[in-house]
C-alpha cells in the first residue's frame, strides 16, 4: 500500500499551498501510519501566521484511523490496532507516522464523533484558560472574542460555576451561538460596565479587545489572555494595571502541562474534556460551521483573515478530493 503524502505549508506572504511528499515508507517496529479523516483549524492562532516569513506548517490535531502498525506496536499499545480511529497531534496533512511510544496518539471512544474529539482538544486551552483565571462559584467572568475557543470558553466557564457570565463578540452569528447557554448574557461591545467582572478572558488577539478588557475587569481582578496578537501593542501599565491590581496572565496551552513533549500528559488532557462531551455537560452542537476541501484551503485562509463573521469552526476534511 502507498500512503502519498499531502501537507498544508504556509510559504509565507500570505500564500498557502498543499505540498506533495514522497511516499510514506512501511512502518518500523514502534510507528504507525495514521489517515486523516478531519483537521481542526486554529483560525486565530493560523492566520496570524500566514505572514510568517518562514514556511510554517500549521494544525493543533488530527482525527484519522490507523491504516497500518509496526510488528511491535500491539505489544505496547494493544489498542492501537489498524481500523481503530485516533487524534495525533500533528498539522494539516493527509498521513501522519505516529511513535506509538513517544506520540500523543489517543484512541477515540466509539460513540464519540470525529467533530466531537477535534473540539475536545480545543477545550483544552478554554480549561486551562478557565484554571488559570481562577473560576469558581460566584466569581464573575466575561469573554471577549466568540471564535471556536471563545466559545468553548464561555462554557467551561459556566460548568466551573462562574456568575455571572458575560460574552461579546462583533459577530451576530456567534454571539447567537453563545445565546444557546442560558446563563450566559451575551452583549455586543461597548455594552459591558467598567470593572464588570472579576476575571476578564480574552479570546482574541486584537489591540483594542485588550484595551476593552482592561476597561471591564474589576480592580484586583485577572485579565487573561488565551489569545495574544503578534504584532506591537501600547498600554499605559501604571495606570491601567499597577495602581489597579489587575493580574495579566498568559494562559498559552503548552502551560496545560510542565512536560509539553510527553505524549501520555497530552493524551490525559483529552480525558477531561471528552468526559464533558459524553456526559452532556460541554455542549458543542453548531459549533462546526464549516468544512473545507484540502484545494480549498488558501480560499478558505483568505476568507478567515478578511472576514470571520460567518465562521465559528472550521474542519479539513481529508476524504474530499
Amino acid at each position: 500500500m502507498t500512503y502519498q503524502q499531502r501537507e498544508v505549508v504556509f510559504e509565507g506572504e500570505g500564500r498557502v499551498s498543499i505540498r506533495s511528499g514522497d511516499p510514506l515508507p512501511a512502518p518500523s517496529p514502534y510507528d504507525l501510519i495514521v489517515q486523516a479523516r478531519l483537521s481542526i483549524v486554529s483560525a486565530g492562532t493560523e492566520t496570524a501566521f500566514l505572514d510568517a516569513k518562514h514556511p510554517t506548517q500549521p494544525g493543533p490535531g488530527i482525527v484519522g484511523e490507523i491504516v497500518q502498525v509496526g510488528d511491535a506496536v500491539t505489544a505496547v499499545r494493544p489498542e492501537l490496532t489498524p481500523g481503530s480511529r485516533v487524534f495525533v497531534r500533528q498539522s494539516h496533512r493527509a498521513y501522519v507516522r505516529c511513535n506509538a511510544l513517544r506520540d500523543c496518539v489517543y484512541v477515540i471512544p466509539v460513540d464519540l464523533s470525529d467533530e466531537a474529539v477535534l473540539l475536545a482538544r480545543q477545550a483544552i486551552v478554554g480549561i486551562h484558560a478557565v484554571k488559570r483565571a481562577g473560576l469558581r462559584l460566584g466569581v464573575s467572568a466575561h469573554v471577549i472574542g466568540l471564535g471556536i475557543v471563545g466559545q468553548l470558553i464561555t462554557r467551561l466557564a459556566v460548568i466551573a460555576g462562574a456568575r455571572p457570565v458575560t460574552a461579546a463578540d462583533h459577530h451576530k452569528n456567534r454571539r447567537f451561538a453563545a445565546e444557546s447557554q442560558r446563563v450566559v448574557q451575551i452583549r455586543q461591545p461597548g455594552e459591558t460596565r467598567p470593572q464588570e467582572a472579576d476575571a476578564v478572558l480574552l479570546a482574541c488577539g486584537s489591540a483594542s479587545a485588550l484595551a476593552d478588557g482592561l476597561e471591564i475587569v474589576a480592580s484586583g481582578g485577572a485579565l487573561v489572555l488565551v489569545g495574544a496578537g503578534t504584532g506591537a501593542m501600547s498600554l499605559d501599565i501604571h495606570d491601567r494595571v499597577f495602581r489597579r491590581n489587575i493580574r495579566m496572565i498568559g494562559a498559552h496551552e503548552v502551560g496545560a502541562v510542565q512536560g509539553a513533549g510527553n505524549p501520555a500528559e497530552w493524551e490525559s488532557l483529552l480525558d477531561l474534556p471528552v468526559r464533558l462531551i459524553r456526559e452532556g455537560s460541554l455542549e458543542i452542537a453548531g459549533l462546526i460551521t464549516h468544512y473545507v476541501a484540502p484545494g480549498e484551503l488558501a480560499q478558505a485562509y483568505r476568507m478567515l483573515r478578511a472576514d470571520k463573521s460567518e465562521c465559528i469552526g472550521a474542519v479539513i476534511d481529508w476524504n474530499i478530493a
